[in-house]
């Protein structure tokens, strides 16, 4: 599985992480700026995988 994010419409300097969770278990951090980073995975698909978005508000791009 690959992951692209990034931020988009943000002000110069915008630094927040965002914490995704893999397989329920296990937290993973994202470093997002506004160019686009990739993240690769084995061995997982889209429901292994989730952005935890509980703490503010995004649009999250499937």
């Amino acid at each position: 599985m690959q992951i692209n994010y990034r931020w988009k419409n943000v002000t110069a300097g915008f630094n927040m992480p965002v914490a995704a969770m893999l397989r329920g278990k296990t937290t993973i951090m994202l470093f997002p700026t506004t160019a686009f980073a990739t993240l690769r995975l084995k061995n997982t698909n889209n429901k292994d995988f989730q952005v935890d978005d509980q703490y503010f508000l995004m649009s999250v791009e499937h």
